[in-house]
């Protein structure tokens, strides 16, 4: 055997033979007629739009939040985020409700009786900025809400404008 890329007609992998067929050289792609996909991470300002209580398939609750996009280039653009009910999920949910200024760790949530859409504490209508990743779900692309933020936490006394990045993450 003759090295990397079957340059001999055969490949290892794992320590099993396998026969290959030689490479061609040089290899010509023709990518330009494929939509080019984004793969790097964006932050956008948002407006919450609705959030709606919903019951996963284990039985847990979550929260579905709709976002619409108010920056440019993708303004009209619709986000999805969940936040997950369930007792081992709540550490993700509390840092968002304190950025939208919910200040009390017992949170009592209401809801619409017939649409399932929260009505307290008041956050829909409230503006974000959300920090969006493009990621593989079951081999399809999907656009997913990393972190959000309400203003209030990028606001506060006037001191911060954005979010700050500190390591290991956003503060």
């Amino acid at each position: 055997m003759m090295g990397f890329g079957g340059l001999a007609g055969r490949s290892a992998h794992h320590g099993v033979e396998s026969l290959a067929p030689p490479m061609p050289r040089p290899i010509n792609l023709n990518l330009a007629p494929l939509e080019k996909v984004d793969y790097s991470p964006m932050t956008c300002q948002v407006v919450v739009e609705n959030i709606v209580l919903r019951h996963a398939k284990t039985g847990n609750q979550y929260l579905d939040w709709e976002l619409a996009i108010t920056s440019e280039p993708h303004r009209g653009r619709t986000l999805r985020m969940i936040t997950s009910l369930s007792p081992q999920a709540r550490r993700h949910l509390w840092p968002v409700l304190r950025s939208f200024g919910v200040k009390d760790p017992e949170v009592k949530f209401e809801f619409d009786d017939e649409t399932m859409e929260l009505t307290s504490p008041d956050l829909v209508g409230r503006p974000a900025r959300a920090f969006v990743k493009n990621d593989n779900y079951n081999g399809e692309p999907q656009t997913l809400v990393d972190k959000l933020f309400g203003t209030y936490s990028t606001q506060r006394a006037g001191l911060i404008t954005r979010p700050t990045y500190v390591s290991g993450g956003f503060a």
